[in-house]
């Protein structure tokens, strides 16, 4: 069993530093976070590129996690980002790496939430960009919300091409204005994938 109801730490800190894309983000037991963390900075800085190519102002990170996402974009790009994840452990890790963010950098602001990415945010004025971080079901009924949504570009990162492009058909006014692969798990079949999705 590799968790249980009760996490005891036998050091004197309860997370795990690890320096990614110009961010140190905490990790906790129970957190989630990509192994390959080269790929992972590449990954992280192209969504940067392109939100930063967007002249976006905010951004809604969905299925935040740990916050690497929106973090290591909000460190370069000035932003009101907002992150929502299920996982109260790695919200309280991504709220932790913000305020260290901010402390030394307070190019942006960040709010992470604990909720359902597809509910959370549904009464907030709407972002410039959504991005979404999967796990490998895909986004399921948030794609129809994102379809009505209006939101002008959406920043799709998923490990599974099937669910992607699942997703994909449900949105049929957004286009693909981009899109990158990333060799996250080198000699196996599993890779990753960075969508840039504009509304036509």
């Amino acid at each position: 069993m590799l968790e249980g109801e009760e996490e005891i730490v036998l050091t004197e800190h309860e997370t795990l530093t690890v320096p990614v894309a110009g961010v140190s983000l905490n990790l906790r037991p129970d957190s989630f976070f990509q192994t390959n963390t080269a790929v992972a900075e590449q990954l992280y800085e192209q969504a940067a590129d392109w939100v930063a190519a967007s002249g976006a102002r905010t951004l809604w990170d969905l299925f935040c996690g740990v916050g690497g996402f929106g973090l290591s974009i909000g460190a370069r790009v000035p932003l009101q980002v907002t992150g929502v994840e299920v996982a109260p452990g790695a919200v309280a890790a991504a709220r932790q790496s913000a305020a260290e963010l901010m402390a030394r950098n307070p190019l942006s602001s960040f709010d992470f939430r604990v909720g359902d990415a597809a509910t959370t945010l549904r009464d907030e004025p709407l972002p410039d960009v959504v991005l979404v971080n999967p796990p490998r079901r895909g986004i399921g009924p948030l794609a129809e919300t994102l379809e009505v949504s209006g939101v002008p570009q959406v920043v799709y990162s998923s490990c599974n091409v099937e669910s992607l492009a699942r997703d994909l058909t449900r949105m049929p006014t957004y286009a693909v204005a981009d899109a990158r692969v990333f060799d996250m798990f080198p000699q196996t079949r599993h890779h990753e994938v960075l969508v840039r999705l504009v509304r036509e």
